[in-house]
Formats: C-alpha cells, structure tokens, sequence
C-alpha cells in the first residue's frame, strides 16, 4: 500500500496501518508507559484464549490511542453505542480493526468505518454477501481488484461500523440491506479497498468526497 498523508479543510480520512508481529512489543511498551490501557481493555484482553491473541488485542489499542494522540485526543475510557461502535463524544470519527498480525486504525473528520480480514477460504452463504458482491461489480469497485465474497463481506462490516450498526441488523433486516445497496449505487459513501499486504483485504467507508490519506504506524514509534 503507498503511504502517503493528504489532508484538506474540508472533509478528510486517514488510515495508519501497523504490524503487530515487528511493532506490537513496541506498542505494548507505549501502551503500559503512557497508560493507554485501561481496565476494559485488560480485562477483554483476559477472554482470548491465547496470550499472544491477548497481546495483539492490547497492541492494537496503544495503536488506537497513540493515532488519536497525533490528533490531540488524549486518552479516556471509551463509550459504546448500542451497537457496540466506541465514541467518545467528539466530532471526529475513529475506528480499528485487526487480523492476524496487522492492524488499521481510521480517523476521520465524521463518522468512519473500517474492516480488514485474512484472506481465506470462507463459507458466506448469506444472499446479502452475493447481493453486495453484484453491486460491487455492477459500480466498478474496486477497479483494479477481484471481486470476492470475503472482499463484500469487509465492505458490508465497514458499512455497518460506519453507521453504528450491528451487522446482524444487515443479515437480517431487509429494510437495512436495502439502505446499503442503495448508498452503495448512489455513491452516498466512499469506499476505499485496502491491501495492507498481500495476505489480507478490507474495505474502508467514509462520507463522499472525503480526501484519503495513508500513513504507516512505525512513524510514530
């Protein structure tokens, strides 16, 4: 993925990409020095079922929070939405997510949501992961990938995120399936397909028009 930062006054989103197998001791350092860690996060980190799944949970939020720090976002503890989507009751939106050894954070001028996942063989049986997957070819997106189901599925997680909804309201709420293929043709959102490394996939949503910037974690390390 070229990294390169492009900001603008208008409407803006930023994706900062880490790899938790060079960079998570480092952020795991970060994390405990500057008290990026709360007690939520530890104790959600106590439910994997392996200390190395542990420690890239943990690592992946000093990421978060050593991103927000770059925007003047100290840390706090965050809050949910009904849906689960953290917030912390600012203009600006933020999201993470993690796959193996990699991690994306997205921070946005509005709301953002972002997913990434292995690639692999997967069973997504669901007629809405088809349905989005003809969207997708019939829009032209992205242009210079396959389209896949596990590529829909990161586009239908990132969508959802960035409304705050559960993905399951997307399974199996019609009403809320129709609103997505409708933003989806309509451009009313910007999707932006990611390729951390050759391994892993993702779909990043933000609001149309919004200005795209990329930048690599270990800058901050």
């Amino acid at each position: 993925m070229t990294l390169h930062l492009l900001r603008s006054e208008g409407s803006w989103a930023d994706l900062w990409s880490f790899d938790l197998a060079s960079q998570g001791a480092r952020l795991l350092e970060i994390g405990q020095c500057r008290q990026f860690l709360g007690a939520s996060a530890i104790e959600r980190s106590s439910r994997f079922a392996s200390t190395t799944q542990a420690q890239r949970f943990l690592a992946s939020r000093a990421a978060l929070w050593l991103v927000l720090a770059e925007y003047g976002i100290g840390y706090q503890e965050l809050d949910y939405g009904p849906h689960g989507k953290p917030s912390l009751g600012i203009s600006m939106g933020f999201n993470l997510s993690r796959t193996g050894d990699v991690a994306v954070v997205a921070v946005a001028s509005a709301d953002v949501g972002v997913d990434i996942e292995q690639r692999r063989s997967v069973d997504l049986t669901e007629p809405i992961v088809a349905e989005v997957g003809s969207t997708l070819r019939r829009i032209g997106w992205p242009p210079r990938l396959g389209h896949d189901r596990l590529q829909a599925w990161t586009v239908m997680e990132a969508w959802t995120k960035y409304h705050g909804l559960s993905l399951h309201r997307l399974l199996d709420e019609r009403e809320v399936a129709s609103r997505m293929i409708d933003e989806l043709e309509s451009r009313t959102v910007q999707l932006i397909s990611l390729a951390p490394s050759a391994y892993i996939c993702g779909t990043m949503c933000t609001g149309s028009g919004a200005a795209v910037g990329y930048e690599s974690g270990s800058r901050l390390l």
